[in-house]
């Protein structure tokens, strides 16, 4: 009798130490939406660490125009060949990286001259144009574009863009002697 009666308190332990089919879903509700919120972190993490390649990048080349200027005394460098010439690359900027120097690309001894240069692959395409009181050529494709003053002497433009996730929208980011302010569209594209 006594066995009998210490297997069924056993059995009763057990029971009340059981989960519901209902306590099990409400964790499983939780656990996911965690998880949802720890991706959308992620994934902004990464945006705002593939963005400051382009921000310190176009900094960069910025310091090195006015250095040209400061050396030369009469203008900036005119280093691609148009607005859509980018470097590294040959094309039109994806969401692969390229190794900064590029001796095959048609603008590799302007760069060189200019000396903006880094150690890491870089994933945005990079454009500095340059002239002298003649207007800034337009920026194709670009929402919501700039307007720049009419230039009554030397300046530069530097343009930035890359499709970060292939679904051909472009991202920009502008920096040029007409303002000290960085102009940054569809940042996260």
């Amino acid at each position: 009798m006594v066995h009998k009666s210490f297997s069924t308190t056993m059995i009763r332990r057990a029971r009340v130490r059981g989960v519901t089919l209902i306590e099990l879903m409400i964790i499983v509700v939780i656990v996911s939406v965690l998880a949802t919120l720890g991706v959308y972190g992620v994934r902004k993490y990464v945006w705002t660490a593939k963005t400051s390649e382009a921000q310190s990048m176009v900094a960069h080349i910025a310091a090195q125009q006015e250095a040209f200027l400061d050396e030369t005394l009469t203008s900036y460098l005119n280093v691609s060949a148009s607005i859509t010439a980018f470097y590294p690359q040959n094309a039109a900027p994806t969401k692969k990286k390229f190794h900064w120097i590029n001796p095959a690309h048609g603008d590799f001894t302007n760069w060189q001259t200019l000396g903006a240069l880094t150690n890491e692959p870089v994933q945005f395409g990079y454009v500095t144009v340059a002239g002298n009181a003649t207007a800034p050529p337009a920026i194709p494709g670009m929402p919501d574009p700039p307007a720049f003053p009419a230039p009554t002497g030397p300046w530069y433009l530097v343009r930035a863009s890359a499709d970060q996730n292939d679904d051909g929208t472009l991202s920009y980011f502008i920096l040029s002697s007409f303002s000290s302010d960085l102009i940054i569209r569809n940042d996260a594209e």
